[in-house]
């Protein structure tokens, strides 16, 4: 590889060892291995939490060294979610509403603790919670 602008196939060979590889590319200045680029999920933990009332705050606490989660209701019914207490039951903002056959993730996480706050709009539901840390 030499001269700039570098040709596309440089490029892609630099990218390609790059994450094939731990190594230095001759366009960039340090090397990068592919852990680095990825923080793995690899050890899933499932919850199913009842909801036995409607416009009841219910909580999950997500393990330490979350990474990412979904959720969802077990038969696709809407609900409501929030980070903090005290405002998926009173529907207090900020809380954000999920839609009916829908699900709620996020990922690329890497919170200090996390715990997730959620009501149902109907009564007896069941929360389907995946964390992966």
């Amino acid at each position: 590889m030499s001269g700039w602008p570098p040709r596309a196939d440089d490029v892609y060979k630099c990218l390609f060892e790059i994450l094939s590889q731990c190594t230095q590319c001759n366009w960039l200045p340090v090397g990068i291995c592919e852990s680095t680029l990825v923080n793995r999920a690899t050890v899933p933990s499932i919850y199913n939490v009842g909801m036995s009332e409607a416009n009841v705050e219910y909580s999950q606490l997500m393990p330490a060294n979350i990474k990412k989660f979904l959720m969802h209701t077990e038969d696709g019914t809407e609900f409501r979610m929030a980070f903090e207490t005290g405002h998926v039951a009173g529907l207090s903002p900020p809380f954000f509403t999920v839609p009916t056959n829908t699900s709620y993730n996020e990922d690329f996480i890497e919170p200090p603790g996390l715990s997730l706050f959620f009501a149902g709009i109907c009564s007896g539901l069941t929360m389907e919670i995946i964390a992966w840390r």
